[in-house]
């Protein structure tokens, strides 16, 4: 629990190029299969409510840049 508290990139907010270039705050990982859990943020970075639940198998991440895009 004290890991997935502190993971590096816990509350970044990012770009998801999959999902048509949404906003996203990031909030950690799931602790069953280690999946990345992503907030959608709307109008001036609020939460819309939606959850979204990546997997790396799919996506690229470049957190450097702000940016989730899938695999080619």
């Amino acid at each position: 629990d004290l890991y997935y508290a502190h993971w590096l990139h816990s509350e970044q907010i990012v770009t998801l190029e999959a999902e048509g270039g949404i906003r996203a705050r990031i909030k950690g990982i799931t602790t069953d299969w280690g999946l990345l859990r992503a907030e959608e943020l709307g109008w001036e970075d609020r939460p819309t409510g939606k959850v979204l639940t990546l997997q790396s198998d799919s996506n690229s991440f470049d957190f450097f840049k702000g940016l989730i895009k899938r695999k080619v």
